[in-house]
């Protein structure tokens, strides 16, 4: 059986192992298995125009078809809300 997680197709070149930047990381250790992390910023990453740090798809526990997406910003020094909420609006 081919799950929702299964069907995801990312270029294996932008995928990461470690989520960090700019002074600022995200522990992994802890997440359930199987997931991506995907590096946002890689020019073979399916980002165009403004974007987030990491997108992370996992499989969520309650079933195999569960699929978890996250998108992660980093941020080193603070953010302000007014700047989030604004590139949110851009993917509505």
């Amino acid at each position: 059986m081919t799950t929702a997680f299964d069907q995801v197709t990312i270029d294996a070149k932008c995928l990461v192992r470690v989520c960090e930047k700019q002074g600022c990381s995200v522990g992994l250790a802890d997440l359930p298995k199987p997931f991506r992390l995907i590096d946002m910023d890689h020019p073979a990453s399916p980002a165009k125009d403004a974007r987030c740090d990491y997108l992370f798809i996992g499989v969520g526990e309650a079933k195999a078809d569960d699929l978890r997406v996250v998108p992660l910003e980093l941020k080193s020094s603070g953010f302000r809300a007014s700047g989030v909420s604004k590139d949110v609006r851009q993917y509505k």
